[in-house]
């Protein structure tokens, strides 16, 4: 059960200094140890919805004030409209392998999806295990079945269609691979067929799992890779690399999301996912979030999340340092 069932949160007869008096109690009084159950872990959810309401609620702490601002907005031609009105088509595939054991039949799924990327002519997908696949007309086609077991984190493609893919394994809970995460850099191709998968290494490395990959969005020669622990930089189309030396993370955190700056792209953004890998919990203090404005020549050794009380994780996407 929920603490948010534990309370009976869910009463509209509730104000929001009345609620979190109460579950400011809640956490002082509980005393469990377990990981699930970790008060931090559960803390976290109850400071992002406090700090989304305290800002919205009238000066009583009464929910109507916020209810009342979107309803006054309500049908203006600036509002996205609901996505109940979109109609969403199954792109597959659609048919699942199965897997002969000692136990029958074994449902080994699709592999997770990692990672998108779509322009008007051209859908690419890559898969957790499963490698990078390009979607033509109705049909799918497996870009990377003639190389090592293949792990697409990321995709980017220049506008000369370019294509360059993130790898690294994701280790699941409980399998062989939890403990096993590896990757082997950037591979990139002109054509979708013929990949150069040794630029940056030929030996898979959890230094080199990248997670994201990203494309000057003017100088399509310079991309950037980064990985769990830095930022790595070419300026010849990925086939020299360069350690940009990002700021170390403490607490065994790894990096999470770069981006560029609206406008600015010699600015970086890097955040990391405030989780501590070892003990497998959230850090308190959160997550870290440093910034260059020389495109990674130079870091700010400026945590910009020190102030916040939320793992930099939750950002995900940096999106709200564009202004910094």
């Amino acid at each position: 059960m929920s603490f948010t069932q534990e309370l009976n949160l869910t009463s509209l007869d509730s104000t929001f200094y009345q609620i979190s008096n109460k579950v400011e109690k809640y956490f002082s009084e509980l005393k469990e140890t377990s990981n699930y159950g970790n008060p931090v872990v559960k803390e976290k959810f109850f400071d992002r919805w406090k700090w989304f309401w305290e800002i919205r609620v009238d000066e009583k702490g009464g929910f109507k004030k916020y209810g009342e601002q979107l309803n006054k907005i309500a049908g203006q031609d600036h509002v996205l409209k609901s996505l109940s009105t979109i109609t969403w088509t199954p792109l597959g595939p659609d048919s699942i392998p199965y897997q002969a054991s000692g136990c029958g039949q074994n449902n080994n799924g699709m592999c997770q999806v990692a990672s998108v990327w779509a322009d008007e002519t051209d859908l690419y997908v890559g898969l957790n295990g499963g490698g990078l696949w390009r979607r033509n007309l109705s049909s799918w086609t497996n870009l990377t079945d003639d190389y090592p077991c293949l792990s697409v984190n990321d995709i980017a493609v220049d506008n000369n269609g370019k294509i360059y893919v993130a790898t690294g394994m994701h280790g699941q809970s409980h399998s062989l691979h939890a403990h096993c995460d590896y990757g082997f850099g950037v591979y990139y191709s002109t054509d979708g067929e013929v990949w150069v998968t040794d630029a940056m290494t030929i030996e898979p490395n959890e230094d080199f799992f990248i997670v994201k990959v990203k494309i000057h969005p003017i100088q399509q020669n310079i991309i950037y890779a980064l990985s769990r622990k830095t930022v790595y930089k070419s300026i010849n189309g990925g086939e020299d690399w360069e350690d940009m030396d990002a700021p170390p993370l403490i607490n065994n955190q790894y990096y999470r999301d770069i981006i560029f700056k609206e406008g600015k792209p010699d600015t970086v953004f890097i955040c990391s996912d405030g989780w501590n890998h070892l003990t497998h919990k959230y850090l308190i203090e959160g997550g870290d979030i440093y910034k260059s404005i020389n495109g990674g020549v130079t870091w700010d050794d400026t945590n910009l999340a020190e102030n916040l009380k939320y793992s930099a994780n939750s950002l995900h996407s940096c999106c709200h340092l564009c202004n910094l």
